[in-house]
Parts: C-alpha cells; sequence; structure tokens
C-alpha cells in the first residue's frame, strides 16, 4: 500500500506477540522483490494483506476492519 497507510496496518500486524509470524510493510513502489512475495499485489488500489501459514495463504485483505480480526483469529 502508501507509505502513509501502512502505519495503520502494522499495529494489528504486530500487537501480538508471535516468535514465528514475520510481518512486511511493502510500499507499493517496490520492485525486486523475492519470489515468494512478489506475486501478493495490491486489489483495486487499496492496502492488501496476506495472511499465510507455510505456502498457503488466506484470501487476500483490503478492508482494515477484516483485517485486525483476521490478526486476533491467528494468534
Amino acid at each position: 500500500g502508501s507509505a502513509d497507510n501502512l502505519a495503520a496496518w502494522e499495529k494489528p500486524g504486530i500487537a501480538q506477540y508471535s516468535p514465528r509470524r514475520m510481518v512486511f510493510l511493502i510500499p507499493e513502489e517496490t520492485i525486486d522483490l523475492p519470489a515468494a512475495i512478489a506475486d501478493k499485489k495490491m486489489i483495486d488500489d487499496k492496502t492488501t494483506a496476506y495472511i499465510c501459514a507455510g505456502t498457503k495463504c488466506d484470501a487476500p485483505i483490503t478492508d482494515l476492519a477484516e483485517f485486525k480480526n483476521a490478526m486476533k483469529a491467528h494468534t
């Protein structure tokens, strides 16, 4: 997403400590990403979250409230 919008998404992503969790905040203009995350794109020009376990990812999330709920469920 946009750099201005990423801060709002960071807090729920790191709110609950989990030693194996990785949170990446990637501005939309970033290029040359590793293959494992390069295909995770913004949807409809909105900040988009991908919650993955191993190589399997849930459906992308573009709503901040939905992301907060999803992060609570994944703790």
